[in-house]
């Protein structure tokens, strides 16, 4: 249940970053590139290999996104527009950042239920599902250039969510 609930955290933040970089355009995914440079020298100490000079901000915690209000994974999921995913990255949330006191109780409350979570299991598989097809059906739309081939893997996703 753990795993499921940091595998939808995990994917709903890489959904609405992608999903923000390419409404930005390429200056902005060129920023989100420098910014991961810079965390891979300050971890394995090597040079970082930057595209351009960057200003103090930048190295602060999301400093890479050049609208100060949407400084925060959070901020991006309320980008998406989608409720359900806002309220679900609240969840997971909750789960991934809780205390070691916290997590124990909730594994009380799961064992005497036999569950996982407030979610059941096979919902929360469901749930990373539905996120998944999201982000595909995003890819398909934005990286798929001939129409043919779009058709097809509309189908083959419409096939895939109905049979989940």
């Amino acid at each position: 249940g753990l795993a499921a609930m940091g595998n939808l955290r995990l994917m709903i933040e890489s959904f609405s970053i992608s999903k923000y970089l390419w409404n930005k355009g390429e200056d902005e995914a060129k920023r989100f590139q420098d910014y991961m440079e810079h965390q891979k020298s300050e971890f394995d100490g090597t040079e970082a290999h930057m595209e351009e000079e960057r200003e103090d901000s930048f190295f602060k915690k999301y400093g890479w996104i050049s609208e100060p209000e949407s400084r925060t994974v959070s901020a991006l999921v309320k980008k998406l527009k989608n409720e359900k995913y806002d309220k679900l990255f609240n969840i997971s949330n909750n789960y991934i950042h809780a205390t070691p006191y916290s997590l124990e109780k909730v594994w009380e409350f799961n064992h005497k239920r036999k569950g996982y979570f407030p979610i059941e299991l096979s919902e929360l598989i469901r749930l990373n599902e539905w996120i998944l097809v999201d982000f595909l059906e995003f890819i398909v739309k934005h990286f798929i250039e001939r129409e043919e081939e779009k058709l097809f893997y509309k189908i083959f996703l419409k096939i895939i969510v109905d049979w989940m």
